[in-house]
């Protein structure tokens, strides 16, 4: 790799001695240039842990919701802007399924907000032609997955696809632990995906089931139907 520019060097300065503001202050909210550039690193990991799953990079939609730009963490509230976002992507597309977390969640949280203007938008496409054949499927972070009677639908996996998995999520650096210690692979998200995927398999296994490697589960969501918790 060739060297940076001045203006890049320059730039990156800029960030880090924000960053370091923000770690002694963490009331100080993110300028335009730092929450760019921490775009710019999660879609870079986006599009990797997509390389990994075989998807092709011309498939990946960023969206750009407007309500990362106004507020700050925890504090976000959208809008009309990003419902319309939504709606036009649903419109365009008109899927036959959709995957989604964030119903359960802390309703402060980036996922429960995206979650609740996705909600929205599904509640005003529902007499349009396409969305009788669309079904909505809620999935839950690693650790939290559906028990075998919340499950709707149950996905198994080999052991090259559960591998596979933990790859694509091990891409997301910046989600990753960034304090080393005796026990952080037990904790970290790809490894907790693993274990819960895998401990699912088992407990289908108990009920009589086939056996898998691991499976993943996931519940239907219905408009107006209450998040489960």
């Amino acid at each position: 790799m060739g060297e940076l520019d001045a203006a890049t060097r320059a730039r990156a300065r800029r960030v880090r001695e924000r960053l370091c503001a923000k770690r002694a202050n963490l009331a100080l909210a993110d300028d335009a240039e730092t929450r760019q550039l921490k775009a710019l690193l999660r879609r870079g990991e986006a599009q990797a842990a997509l390389q990994v799953l075989g998807v092709p990079a011309a498939s990946a939609r960023f969206l750009d919701l407007p309500f990362y730009e106004r507020g700050r963490y925890r504090q976000f509230e959208a809008g009309e802007k990003d419902l319309s976002v939504l709606l036009a992507l649903l419109r365009e597309i008109k899927p036959h399924q959709v995957f989604v977390t964030g119903a359960a969640q802390d309703p402060s949280s980036v996922a429960a907000v995206c979650f609740s203007v996705l909600a929205t938008a599904l509640a005003e496409v529902q007499k349009e032609p396409w969305w009788r054949d669309c079904r909505v499927w809620l999935y839950r972070l690693p650790g939290k997955t559906w028990s075998p009677y919340e499950s709707d639908m149950a996905v198994p996996m080999s052991p090259d696809q559960l591998h596979q998995k933990a790859q694509a999520i091990y891409q997301h650096k910046t989600q990753r632990s960034q304090m080393p210690g005796p026990s952080q692979a037990s904790q970290e998200v790809w490894s907790l995906a693993e274990s819960s995927n895998r401990e699912l398999a088992r407990q289908y296994d108990a009920l009589g089931l086939a056996e898998y490697e691991a499976i993943e589960a996931f519940a239907r969501w219905v408009e107006r139907e209450r998040p489960r918790t």
